[in-house]
C-alpha cells in the first residue's frame, strides 16, 4: 500500500489559478483496505444498501478524495486569511482548486476500481480478509 501511495503521489496536476498543483494519492484504495474514514465509511454505507461492488469502490475513491481535499482547503484558510474572515478565505481556495479536484476525485474513483479488479484477480483472499468481498464473490 505504501508503495502504491508513493508512486501515485507523483502524478501531479498543475493548477494555474491557485499557483499550485494537486495530486492523486490513493485515498480510496487505502481507505477501503486500511480503514481511513471517508473512503471506508462510504464503501461500507454504499455496500450496505446493496449497491454493486464496482460502484461502491468508485464512490469510495471519489468521496475519499473530496473529503481529503476539503480538509486540506480548510487549513491554508487559517494561515492566509490575515485580517479577513475565515469563510471567505477558504472559499477562495475552494474556488481555485475545485475544477481540478472534481476531476481528480473521478480519476481517483476509477483508479480505486482498477486496484480492486487487480486485487480481485491476484489476491482475492486478501479482499475477503479485509471484508471488501465475500467468499462467494471470488469467482464473480
Amino acid at each position: 500500500m505504501a508503495a502504491f501511495v508513493f508512486i501515485i503521489a507523483f502524478m501531479t496536476i498543475p493548477i494555474p489559478a491557485a499557483r499550485s498543483c494537486s495530486d492523486l494519492c490513493g485515498k480510496g484504495t487505502s481507505g477501503i483496505l486500511l480503514g481511513s474514514f471517508a473512503g471506508y465509511g462510504t464503501f461500507r454505507i454504499v455496500r450496505a444498501i446493496n449497491v454493486k461492488l464496482v460502484t461502491a469502490v468508485v464512490m469510495a475513491g471519489l468521496m475519499a478524495d473530496w473529503a481529503t481535499s476539503l480538509v486540506t482547503f480548510a487549513r491554508p484558510g487559517v494561515g492566509i486569511r490575515g485580517g479577513s474572515p475565515y469563510p471567505p478565505s477558504v472559499m477562495k481556495i475552494v474556488i481555485a482548486f475545485s475544477s481540478t479536484e472534481v476531476s481528480l476525485g473521478i480519476v481517483e474513483g476509477v483508479i480505486t476500481a482498477g486496484m480492486r479488479v487487480l486485487l480481485h484477480k491476484r489476491r482475492p483472499n486478501f479482499l475477503i480478509k479485509v471484508r471488501v468481498i465475500n467468499p462467494e464473490e471470488v469467482t464473480a
